[in-house]
């Protein structure tokens, strides 16, 4: 909502008046398109500034969801721009935005709540299918572990202690890649220091190993997630070879 207010204020201190708004308007509607928009060498850098402001307003409206209600819209737009009466004193305003703020704040809520249980009831089923599948171990926890490769019998196994370099490519249960090193070297990082389902599935390798890590919500991101590529109580899959175990990190 901040971003939305600074964008309003700024349309009132630029030399975007009423009598360009109207001439614009006037010349696309005879025109029947947007050309004259789409132009943009053919308009003045405050025009060009005004088109800017508008588009990015209606950007910030739309990725909230907001019905734009034109005629007010531009209603507010004039009579700031003319410096005329607001019609309500400061006090009201403030409550008129805090109780939209609020309306915003319920509707994103619900949204999560229903976000977080379709994803509960995904990995659930995901986990109970995979379960079955051969060559799969559930430990206690609920992580469920399968080996793709194995490196040398005597190779060395990561403590809660250690640094690691891996390779990893993390999706999500509908196999949307969020994270991967795909193209780019291995990347180090403390075992201690990831999630816990990563931190418990890196201490059942050894250095060569290649293995697929299931790990449900409580052990990934949980009711939280990672907003907006992991969603909340999202089961993460990760594909994780284990390269190197030291026990410092390379930046020290």
């Amino acid at each position: 909502m901040l971003r939305l207010f600074g964008y309003l204020v700024l349309a009132g201190l630029l030399a975007c008046n009423v009598s360009t708004l109207t001439a614009q308007e006037t010349e696309q509607k005879q025109a029947g398109n947007t050309q004259a928009a789409e132009k943009s060498d053919e308009r003045t850098l405050e025009q060009k500034v005004c088109f800017l402001i508008g588009f990015n307003m209606g950007e910030q409206l739309k990725g909230n969801g907001i019905n734009v209600d034109m005629d007010q819209l531009i209603a507010g737009l004039k009579t700031a721009l003319a410096n005329q009466d607001l019609g309500m004193t400061p006090q009201e305003a403030q409550g008129v935005m805090l109780e939209f703020a609020q309306q915003l704040e319920a509707r994103e809520a619900k949204k999560m709540e229903e976000l977080a249980l379709k994803n509960t009831q995904e990995g659930d089923d995901y986990l109970k299918g995979n379960a079955s599948k051969e060559g799969v171990k559930t430990f206690d926890s609920g992580l469920q572990v399968r080996v793709i490769s194995k490196g040398a019998a005597d190779a060395e196994m990561p403590t809660a202690e250690s640094f690691v370099r891996v390779h990893y490519t993390g999706k999500l249960v509908d196999g949307t890649v969020f994270d991967s090193t795909e193209g780019r070297a291995p990347v180090q990082f403390p075992v201690s220091g990831v999630i816990r389902g990563m931190t418990e599935g890196l201490k059942t390798m050894r250095v060569g190993d290649k293995v697929e890590l299931v790990i449900p919500s409580n052990l990934a991101y949980g009711i939280e997630g990672r907003m907006p590529r992991i969603g909340p109580n999202a089961l993460l899959i990760f594909e994780v070879e284990l390269v190197e175990v030291s026990q410092r990190s390379d930046d020290e």
